[in-house]
């Protein structure tokens, strides 16, 4: 072996690496974490959307009769679908005899999802087509 030259990894070499791959790891881990809670909460805002959704789709398929006034409470119905509960309050309000304002808003059981409003309105068609001339 030739002066000067050396074979294998000193001990302060091997202490530099690791602590270098320590503070990378520990970096990836904190982001790892991030990305899993960012994941958990937009599966919540897609699942309160999905609610949503469908009752938004139910209340627009329901005949203008069937949309009686109600209280300002509204009607609650608590839903304990797997993975999400939540409650349902729909409130239909008579804004004239032939409007009604729909407010549907779904409030999540999870802690840290906020509920979610939707206001729409519905109107009763005319009978009378007025492009109709005698």
């Amino acid at each position: 072996m030739k002066p000067g030259t050396r074979e294998g990894v000193s001990l302060v070499e091997l202490t530099v690496a690791l602590t270098f791959l320590g503070v990378v790891l520990t970096s990836i881990a904190g982001l790892t974490v991030e990305a899993a809670q960012r994941a958990q909460e937009l599966s919540s805002q897609s699942r309160r959307q999905a609610a949503v959704t469908e009752e938004v789709n139910r209340l627009t398929a329901l005949p203008w009769a069937s949309l009686t006034p109600t209280s300002s409470t509204g009607i609650c119905r608590t839903h304990n679908d797997p993975g999400f509960q939540h409650t349902r309050c729909v409130t239909v309000a008579a804004v004239t005899t032939f409007v009604r304002q729909v407010r549907l808003i779904v409030t999540p059981a999870q802690l840290g999802v906020r509920p979610d409003t939707v206001v729409f309105t519905r109107a009763n068609p005319p009978t009378l087509n007025p492009l109709k001339m005698p």
